[in-house]
């Protein structure tokens, strides 16, 4: 058996159709779902992209790994799920474009073969070449149209395709475990040609200023810029539904579809308006529901699944299907928890509501968010699934308030205390500010 985990990274899950059959953008994967265990109350234990990869790496919540903002380095301490493969005859290796999954944060752990495009020496030059050239022609209007000068913060799902489907045709005699990362809907948005693409153009830097008003100054998106920005989303959710088609369609004209574990899942989502936000910060639903789809191989094992899960649960799957031995470090009961530690350095990023900690536990219908310097907040989320009116003060759900912030008061003596310590080259930090990290 191969396994193929795929994160989509940024996707939201109410823009997939198996979870939400009002939107019409993943046909491919509403399709393909029915051949899937599909995990219908599936969440995040943060709202970004280091932590969540750990946990899927390590069965793991961030309270435990250690891996936050405030430590953005995995000390190695758990045994990784690419680790206790390689143990086991298999080949692993790991693709992606992003810059905060490299071997400077652990990354490389237990991959024999590591290709962040990101950092090697070709998307390097390419990358410097296109951004001078941009960086002197950007103040003529046309040329703010001319996609393929811009300097690439992240690579389209069709050039990673084709690194993946190298990667396959020389694994051919080999177990493999291959893990990918897209980053299609990740700020910022590219325009892709399909039925969702807006009809109305905004620049990059338009966008950026939009950003930074509702996200430093609070002042919300109008009607018409949410319109535009869920638009601009769903066409690249349906541009990456796409090539996950090929993806597949690959492995089933090569013969290795049937013998995969394929899996499917989010790191996190991102806000479009909602609560006056933008981007993947603190815990509301929007970002950390998140899409999960396992398709085993033959496809023996398939329909939905309510139990209440978390990304860290990849790791079990997989260990358990190949018959190894499962290391257990925690059990939260069915309980959701997902944490937001943000570093004082986030404010300046993505404004005054991201300070202090922040902690969010699941229980049932009842979402409680705990914050170390705002009102906490309490949703009975089967009948407020977005999260519109906070119960806290509720004379009546006081019993319930309690309860769920006590069982986030016992875990408040792992928070990570501090502030992180960052060494960067000037090529890192572009590519983290274009993509709207620093």
């Amino acid at each position: 058996m191969n396994v193929l985990l795929i994160i989509t990274d940024t996707l939201r899950r109410d823009f997939v159709g198996v979870f939400n059959k009002r939107m019409d953008t993943t046909p491919f994967l509403d399709d393909f779902s029915r051949e899937c265990l599909v995990f219908n109350n599936a969440w995040a234990s943060s709202c970004w992209t280091i932590p969540t990869h750990f946990s899927m790496l390590t069965g793991l919540s961030p309270l435990v790994h250690g891996v936050t903002k405030r430590n953005l380095r995995y000390s190695g301490k758990y045994p990784t799920l690419p680790e206790i493969l390689r143990k086991n005859g298999y080949t692993t290796i790991f693709l992606a474009y992003h810059p905060y999954l490299n071997p400077e944060y652990g990354f490389e752990k237990g991959f024999e073969h590591f290709y962040n495009l990101g950092f090697m020496s070709w998307h390097r030059l390419k990358y410097r070449i296109k951004r001078k050239i941009y960086g002197r022609l950007k103040k003529m209007p046309f040329v703010k149209r001319l996609s393929f000068l811009k300097p690439a913060f992240k690579i389209k799902a069709e050039e990673l395709n084709s690194y993946l489907f190298r990667i396959l045709r020389s694994q051919q005699r080999n177990r493999w475990f291959i893990m990918v990362n897209y980053l299609d809907t990740h700020w910022i948005y590219y325009y892709y040609k399909n039925k969702f693409t807006p009809s109305r153009w905004i620049s990059d830097e338009k966008m950026w200023e939009i950003r930074n008003r509702v996200l430093l100054k609070g002042k919300p998106l109008t009607a018409e810029e949410e319109g535009f920005f869920k638009a601009l989303y769903a066409n690249a959710v349906y541009y990456l539904d796409s090539q996950l088609q090929r993806v597949i369609e690959y492995m089933q004209k090569n013969k290795i579809y049937e013998d995969t574990m394929i899996i499917i899942i989010s790191d996190h989502g991102e806000m479009l308006g909602e609560k006056g936000l933008m981007d993947h910060i603190l815990l509301y639903n929007p970002v950390i529901r998140i899409p999960f789809l396992v398709k085993f191989p033959g496809s023996e094992r398939k329909g939905g699944e309510e139990r209440p899960v978390q990304e860290k649960e990849v790791f079990y799957i997989v260990l358990k299907k190949l018959g190894v031995d499962i290391p257990q470090y925690e059990d939260d009961q069915g309980i959701i928890f997902s944490y937001f530690f943000p570093d004082e350095k986030e404010v300046k990023v993505y404004g005054k509501r991201c300070q202090g900690e922040f902690v969010a536990c699941v229980e049932g219908d009842w979402k409680y968010i705990y914050s170390s310097r705002f009102k906490d907040e309490l949703y009975n989320l089967k009948e407020d699934p977005w999260e519109e009116h906070n119960l806290i003060d509720e004379k009546r759900y006081e019993e319930v308030a309690k309860k769920m912030k006590e069982r986030i008061m016992k875990k408040k003596k792992y928070f990570p205390r501090g502030t992180r310590e960052e060494e960067m080259d000037e090529d890192l930090k572009t590519h983290l500010r274009g993509l709207g990290y620093i």
